[in-house]
């Protein structure tokens, strides 16, 4: 039997009988006191193909974007995305209030593209604690940011 996984979303792929049946019988526990075996052993997969020490489990995308954009980005800073990216159309006020960035959409080829965004111009001046002065992107980052699909306001 032919299973289609579709990962655009959580609710695209609908579970198979035997996926229920084995959903239904698997071992359970407090994943948030790490006492669910299915989820440590997912866990544990996960760093070891990833080569990292250990891995966590992050039930939705949303969550997962938030999550990087308090991690990669300061409270007041400015994030660059692709205009078509998640973030910018799905996850609306997410990213102001639980990270505490501003999204700002920019024009391009798709985030797989290698080619750079169409205006990178549309990166603005800012003012940030660091003083008042260029956003700090050169043209490679802005470049780069568009090929990954990831951004980040402040590169060092």
């Amino acid at each position: 039997m032919r299973i289609d996984v579709d990962l655009y979303s959580d609710t695209v792929t609908r579970p198979t009988a035997d996926m229920r049946r084995f959903m239904s019988e698997a071992e359970v526990g407090d994943e948030q006191k790490m006492e669910d075996p299915t989820v440590n052993l997912l866990c544990e997969m996960v760093a070891e193909l990833l080569g990292k020490e250990a891995a966590v489990f992050l039930p939705s995308g949303t969550m997962c974007n938030e999550i990087a954009l308090r991690v990669h980005a300061r409270p007041g800073e400015e994030v660059i995305a692709h205009a078509t990216a998640h973030p910018i159309h799905f996850e609306t006020g997410g990213p102001g209030a639980l990270a505490g960035v501003n999204m700002r959409s920019i024009d391009g080829r798709a985030a797989s593209s290698t080619r750079p965004p169409s205006r990178p111009r549309s990166v603005r001046r800012t003012v940030t604690s660091r003083g008042a002065g260029s956003s700090g992107w050169s043209r490679r980052a802005i470049s780069a940011a568009a090929r990954c699909g990831r951004s980040r306001a402040s590169m060092r």
